[in-house]
């Protein structure tokens, strides 16, 4: 098994080239023991997503040491409140996946119409609008995975959010890219289905 730092930078490129996020962002981290290993700001515009191991930030999740960094994530509050809140997640990606952006945009859930997006549930939750890097979008992200502890254990559970992307918190980086993937194919099929009729 890879070192964390390594797995995230390898999936960082991967969900780029694969259009699963954008230049505009994205982020990803890992949880090991009681720290957080999570992507720097800027990861996309700035680097491509072609990001060295030795760019990953460490830090302690029970305290605002992360928050001291300069180059911290955009993002990192709400992934720190996630991890404080559900011990059994050790992975979130945060991403803009081309074919779910159209419903981020519409400010609508999508339902899981394949079997492989069944297994998160019959649809995937919108969150309300809060500012975005809040610690308002984190508490509300917090509170609509509350009753996804079993999902999130197994599979993952994923979120959108308006007008920005999705946030998927799992029980490790890899069922999160996979999660990723299944939700951008599910979209794809519903906005194929409306131009096939």
């Amino acid at each position: 098994m890879q070192p964390i730092s390594q797995q995230i930078t390898s999936v960082g490129k991967m969900i780029f080239d694969r259009h699963f996020t954008d230049m505009a962002g994205g982020n990803i981290s890992c949880r090991q023991d009681e720290s957080i290993y999570i992507t720097p700001t800027g990861a996309g515009q700035k680097y491509l997503w072609n990001l060295s191991v030795n760019q990953i930030i460490c830090a302690p999740i029970f305290s605002d040491e992360l928050f001291e960094n300069p180059l911290h994530s955009k993002e990192s509050i709400s992934h720190l409140l996630v991890y404080r809140t559900y011990p059994h997640v050790k992975a979130i990606i945060h991403a803009h996946p081309f074919h779910v952006l159209p419903f981020c945009a519409a400010g609508k859930p999508m339902k899981a119409v394949l079997k492989s997006t069944q297994v998160y549930g019959s649809e995937f939750e919108m969150i309300a609008e809060k500012p975005m890097y809040s610690q308002e979008q984190g508490d509300e992200i917090v509170e609509r995975l509350r009753g996804k502890d079993e999902v999130m254990k197994i599979f993952g559970a994923a979120l959108l959010m308006p007008k920005h992307g999705v946030f998927i918190a799992a029980p490790n980086l890899y069922k999160a890219m996979d999660c990723l993937e299944r939700m951008s194919t599910n979209a794809w099929c519903i906005l194929a289905q409306k131009m096939m009729s």
